[in-house]
């Protein structure tokens, strides 16, 4: 079968495109991978900016872990697709179709990890590295990278570095650093972050990968947002070479300041405070008030003897963490399409929104992306027949700064 799919010039989406290099929409309903004519990704168009081709191609998906799933949900899921199995195979098949260097994958059970990707993946020419969140979580995120070349022109890697970033750990260091109990504070949970330093094997800049899956509270944006910077903070360290990698050191001063990607399920929408810290590198005024307005505030007993209570809300507790020490950061559906996706997670009609991204710093520029899938098809919700999981992928690609772009031909 060809490498890739036809392709036809599309209109041009968005005024801030110049007029001159129309938007170039490939589509993939044409393309058929084992079976893959199912898929939602084969029905979705990937959307490209003045007819550049990208060297550095990155998935992201949340594929729903099974220990999730209890009787009676998703009725809009056949029986022999809601478990392990047809799920996952669909799952590989996706990312077979679009051939990424990184893909990045939240909610996957170490079963689901041992048995079904990490051997697939290595047939397929990846390496990959599991982290399990912290406590009685089922689940975590797992990463892999390119080692063998694929179909399209993008990068191989070899791992450097791996940074197993704890939340609990970092909040329960921030709280006993400013005088307060973390077992009182609301920033207790079992959520991760695995960072991975790659180092590609053609001479271009080293790659930080962050994939993480932040709290899920949506009534706790104070503590989720402490999270996200938490993050921020770790992968910073990381990229600077300030905190200790749990694996494969080899790092060299070529490694120094490294591009760095943040991919995953981040359960906040596109104005979340979260997400805005991420993007703009700060919380301004209208994200903070959002902060203290809507959880109840906390009452502690700091852990100074004879001390009175202190009453206040997590984020002014907390100030100096709700920080973005990289920097501002480009979330590449909105670099590309101009606006983020409507919606990434849907399991049913009441319940979508956009919480799914990929976001880059500024040595790397984002030149295509997967636009939706059309929501008739999505609805009444999914996991469904042809949708794996109650998230879809997230697929961009990149053009390295110090690399020449390549042309559509």
């Amino acid at each position: 079968s060809s490498v890739l799919p036809r392709f036809w010039w599309g209109r041009r989406l968005h005024g801030h495109a110049p007029a001159a290099s129309p938007w170039l929409c490939m589509g993939l309903a044409n393309c058929s991978i084992g079976g893959l004519e199912r898929s939602v990704t084969a029905q979705r168009n990937l959307v490209r900016v003045n007819e550049q081709i990208g060297d550095l191609r990155v998935v992201t998906y949340s594929i729903l872990a099974d220990s999730y799933i209890s009787p009676g949900d998703f009725p809009q899921c056949p029986d022999a697709q809601r478990y392990m199995g047809q799920r996952h195979t669909l799952i590989k098949k996706e990312i077979a179709l679009l051939d990424p260097d990184i893909v990045c994958l939240q909610e996957v059970e170490p079963v689901v990890f041992d048995q079904f990707f990490q051997q697939h993946m290595a047939r397929e020419g990846y390496d990959g590295r599991y982290m399990k969140k912290s406590s009685m979580s089922p689940e975590g995120c797992a990463t892999f990278w390119r080692v063998r070349e694929g179909r399209g022109p993008g990068q191989t890697f070899r791992l450097i570095e791996q940074h197993a970033i704890e939340l609990n750990v970092a909040a329960t260091e921030a709280c006993r650093k400013s005088g307060m109990d973390p077992t009182q504070s609301r920033v207790l949970y079992d959520n991760v972050c695995l960072a991975l330093l790659l180092r590609p094997l053609v001479g271009r800049r080293a790659v930080l990968v962050g994939n993480t899956q932040v709290l899920s509270h949506a009534k706790q944006p104070d503590s989720q947002t402490l999270q996200t910077a938490l993050i921020l903070s770790s992968l910073n360290k990381a990229a600077q070479g300030e905190i200790k990698p749990v694996d494969c050191s080899s790092r060299t001063t070529a490694d120094n300041d490294p591009a760095v990607l943040l991919c995953g399920n981040f359960n906040q929408l596109p104005d979340g405070p979260g997400i805005s810290l991420i993007r703009n590198g700060f919380l301004d005024e209208k994200q903070l008030m959002v902060l203290r307005e809507h959880p109840p505030p906390l009452l502690l007993d700091p852990q100074r003897t004879g001390a009175s209570k202190v009453a206040g809300q997590l984020v002014d507790l907390l100030r100096p963490y709700y920080v973005n020490p990289i920097g501002g950061m480009q979330s590449a559906c909105k670099v590309v399409l101009g606006n983020e996706l409507r919606f990434t997670r849907f399991p049913s009609l009441h319940k979508k929104g956009c919480v799914d991204f990929i976001f880059a710093t500024h040595h790397l520029t984002p030149v295509a992306c997967l636009d939706l899938p059309n929501e008739d098809l999505v609805k009444p919700g999914i996991p469904s027949g042809s949708f794996p999981s109650d998230h879809i992928l997230v697929y961009a690609e990149f053009c390295s700064t110090n690399q020449a772009l390549h042309s559509v031909v």
